[in-house]
């Protein structure tokens, strides 16, 4: 049992530098989000200097399926004066467009290409030791304040109605965005917050942009 996760099968080896755990765990689910065909890492070292040369560690991947889209992901749990933080990140294979989290945005010039996209549900607020994964400093928010009864399940929400689950993606240009800035946007990051009614969406730029507006006489 891992957490209250049962194991499904599981292997301890002996090495001559420590005991490596692996094995699968029945599904799990944090929040809003089920990881299925979860495994198990578990690495513990000897603790006499020089005797290994890898890191303990203790690791969980596995596979989300949310809104229509698949991700291998892994998971980051910490815990700190009897409080359990997690947080579930994974990046996906290919590249999407707007139209597959927002249909409706579909033919028009909202209609966005999305690269480096990742999937992200968490707990906790900008948590800690997630650098290892979260390779494009995306940010990471919560939702965690409220709770709303959703048919037969409980999902915990923010003042918004968010359940911790969110995309972020770098954008390509908007020219729209060049035209009334007067200059070339770049660095631009989508972030697609999930809540009871669907996704929000915000765009996060790298530095502050000036809108210009043309002189009115």
């Amino acid at each position: 049992m891992i957490d209250g996760h049962r194991a499904v099968k599981a292997v301890v080896a002996i090495h001559r530098d420590g005991i490596s755990i692996t094995g699968s765990l029945e599904d799990i689910t944090l929040g809003a989000v089920t990881i299925t065909r979860a495994q198990l890492d578990v690495f513990i070292g000897r603790t006499n200097p020089g005797t290994t040369s890898r890191v303990g560690g203790f690791s969980i991947t596995g596979n989300v399926h949310f809104h229509g889209i698949d991700v291998s992901v892994s998971v980051q749990t910490l815990v700190e004066g009897g409080q359990v933080s997690w947080t579930v990140y994974g990046e996906l294979d290919a590249d999407l467009r707007l139209e597959n989290l927002a249909p409706k945005v579909k033919g028009t010039f909202l209609d966005l290409s999305l690269t480096k996209v990742a999937f992200i549900a968490s707990n906790v607020d900008s948590p800690e030791g997630v650098e290892e994964f979260n390779v494009f400093n995306y940010p990471i928010r919560r939702g965690c304040s409220l709770f709303r009864s959703l048919g037969s399940m409980c999902r915990r929400t923010d003042a918004h109605g968010e359940i911790g689950v969110q995309f972020c993606a770098a954008l390509d240009r908007i020219p729209q965005l060049d035209h009334i800035s007067g200059g070339r946007v770049e660095g631009l990051v989508l972030r697609a917050a999930y809540s009871d009614l669907g996704f929000s969406f915000g765009i996060l730029f790298p530095a502050p942009v000036t809108v210009s507006f043309p002189t009115v006489h």
